[in-house]
């Protein structure tokens, strides 16, 4: 499971950066448009042009993302009551041999 948290962090870190290279992209269009007459709709749609392709991979991490985390907290809630049920296991055990303690 460690390996798991460690890809989540990695992808979390992935979409961190591709977050921050749009929001770059975005103002370098601004950037080469102003003083232009440039609408908004204009920058918005060479915006649109040039960032397909980052959206698509961070989209695309996204999704490996939510995947392994759901796989990762399924493993997590798994690991959990196996903890329980062990624990309850052990207290019954506890439970019999001072049982047993007592009739003697």
């Amino acid at each position: 499971m460690r390996g798991w948290s460690d890809r989540l962090t990695d992808l979390d870190t992935e979409i961190k950066k591709i977050d921050t290279d749009l929001n770059s992209l975005y103002k370098d269009i601004e950037k080469r448009y102003e003083g232009t007459g440039a609408s908004t709709a204009k920058i918005q749609a060479v915006y649109a042009d040039e960032a397909y392709d980052l959206q698509i991979q961070r989209n695309s991490l996204a999704l490996e993302q939510q995947s392994l985390a759901t796989k990762y907290n399924s493993r997590l809630q798994e690991a959990q009551q196996n903890f329980s049920m062990r624990v309850q296991q052990h207290q019954l055990e506890m439970q019999e041999k001072n049982q047993y303690m007592s009739e003697l």
